[in-house]
C-alpha cells in the first residue's frame, strides 16, 4: 500500500510539473508573437535542406521562405498575388 501511495504522489509531481512547463511556455510564446525570427546562416543552410526533404509543398515552401529571411507578412503579400 505504501508503495502505491509514493506512486501516486510522483505522478500527481508529475503533472504539476509539467502544467508549469506548459503555462511557462504559453506565455514565452505569447511574449514572442510579433517578434522577427533571428535565424543565422548556418541555421538557414541547415532549415533549406530540410525544407527540400519534405514532401508536403506547403511546408516545404514556409520552410523556404523562412530560410531565405522572407518575413510573415512579405509571405501574406505573395501568397495573395498568387
Amino acid at each position: 500500500m505504501k508503495s502505491a501511495a509514493t506512486t501516486h504522489y510522483r505522478k500527481v509531481s508529475d503533472i504539476a510539473k509539467a502544467r508549469d512547463y506548459h503555462d511557462t511556455a504559453r506565455e514565452l510564446a505569447s511574449e514572442a508573437q510579433g517578434h522577427e525570427l533571428a535565424v543565422y546562416d548556418k541555421e538557414k543552410i541547415n532549415l533549406e535542406i530540410h525544407a527540400e526533404r519534405q514532401s508536403d509543398d506547403s511546408v516545404r515552401l514556409q520552410m523556404l521562405e523562412l530560410a531565405r529571411g522572407v518575413t510573415q507578412e512579405q509571405s501574406r503579400e505573395m501568397a495573395q498575388t498568387r
